[in-house]
C-alpha cells in the first residue's frame, strides 16, 4: 500500500450459474452481511476477512510473542538502570583521591 491513508471496500457479488455452468450477475451489495448463520457462512466469511487482511499487509498479532518480547526489553532497560544506579552510588562514595587512584577521571573529565 503507497500511504498510511489507504481503505478499501469488500462487495458482495450475487451471481447465479445456469444449468450450462453459464455464470449470471445477479446484484452487487455495497455493504455485503458478515453475519454467519451457518457453519459454511463462518468458514466463508472467515476466509474473506483473513484474505482481506492479507492483502492490506494486516499479520496475525500473537499476543503471546510480543508480550514475551517486551518482558524481556523491559528486564533489559531495569538491568541497565541497576548498573548505572550501582555505578552512580561507588562514584558517590569514593573521595577524588580515592577515584585518582585507581586510575579513573572524575566527573567532568576535570584532572586535579
Amino acid at each position: 500500500m503507497g500511504t498510511k491513508n489507504s481503505c478499501f471496500e469488500v462487495l458482495g457479488y450475487d451471481v447465479l450459474i445456469d444449468s450450462d455452468l453459464k455464470p449470471w450477475l445477479m446484484e452487487v451489495n455495497l455493504s455485503p452481511s458478515l453475519a454467519t448463520e451457518s457453519p459454511l457462512d463462518l468458514k466463508i466469511k472467515s476466509n474473506l476477512f483473513l484474505d482481506s487482511m492479507n492483502l492490506i499487509c494486516i499479520k496475525k498479532h500473537d499476543k503471546q510473542k510480543n508480550n514475551l518480547k517486551n518482558k524481556n526489553r523491559t528486564k533489559s532497560i531495569i538491568r541497565q538502570k541497576q548498573q548505572q544506579q550501582t555505578m552512580q552510588s561507588k562514584m558517590a562514595g569514593s573521595s577524588v583521591s580515592q577515584i585518582m587512584s585507581a586510575g579513573q577521571q572524575p566527573m567532568g573529565g576535570v584532572r586535579i
